[in-house]
């Protein structure tokens, strides 16, 4: 397999993170939920509009968070391997550099999780009146639906729901970075490898990607099933 083609291979595997979390999000088609006999009234309606408004927002914002706090923790360690790769940062300077980065990053990966808190708690507020509708045979949104997709485990409460959801939103933060800025993973493995989740063995000059994914810090009750389901269907594609 010449490099070319291994190039594709990679830029197919980079970008099925990303994938891999939209679709288990709600890129599958879901198929329109049927309504009660008689329908629901007008203020149910009304309540459902409100809580999928709010939860996209939150989520937004979210997965947003991720993105940034990602950033804020590869970005000047990345100097340092640059250094380091190209003779002009001692073995020492370089691990030292690294060490750095790890406990600078603590405060971005501590935001991602407290926001990861306020996105489960958003969703509990605002969808709490109509937790019924969400969680019976209508689930009107799709949440329950989208949940059982992400972490398969057969959620029944809004906790669990968006606990699931969470993840899969986490996931979904990854994606642009990664897109971004490709060696973001390798700098997390650097820094911090007990976030890292590897479906295989490093990668080398034999094979230069490796199948991993990201498993940040998130708030208690944000499921880490999703992160590992993931990378589970990565390696078996």
């Amino acid at each position: 397999m010449n490099w070319r083609i291994d190039g594709l291979v990679i830029a197919l595997r980079w970008s099925i993170v990303p994938a891999i979390a939209v679709a288990l999000s709600g890129c599958f088609h879901y198929y329109p939920p049927e309504a009660p006999k008689g329908g629901v009234s007008v203020e149910t309606i009304e309540a459902l509009v409100k809580c999928q408004q709010k939860v996209s927002k939150a989520g937004s914002k979210f997965t947003k968070t991720v993105g940034k706090s990602l950033l804020k923790c590869v970005e000047e360690p990345f100097i340092a391997q640059l250094a380091f790769e190209n003779g002009l940062l001692s073995s020492e300077g370089h691990e030292a550099a690294m060490a750095q980065g790890a406990s600078d990053c603590e405060k971005p990966l501590a935001k991602i999780a407290k926001q990861s808190g306020k996105y489960v708690d958003n969703a509990l507020k605002n969808c709490a009146d109509v937790s019924d509708t969400l969680l019976g045979d209508y689930d009107a949104l799709r949440f329950a639906l989208a949940a059982d997709t992400a972490g398969a485990t057969g959620a029944t409460t809004l906790e669990e729901v968006f606990g699931q959801l969470c993840g899969v939103q986490m996931l979904m933060g990854q994606g642009p970075v990664l897109a971004a800025f490709p060696r973001t993973i390798e700098m997390m493995t650097r820094m911090l490898p007990e976030i890292v989740l590897a479906e295989s063995s490093p990668p080398s000059e034999i094979d230069p990607v490796a199948i991993s994914v990201l498993d940040l810090p998130l708030d208690p009750r944000c499921s880490e099933v999703v992160a590992r389901r993931a990378l589970a269907t990565l390696g078996s594609g």
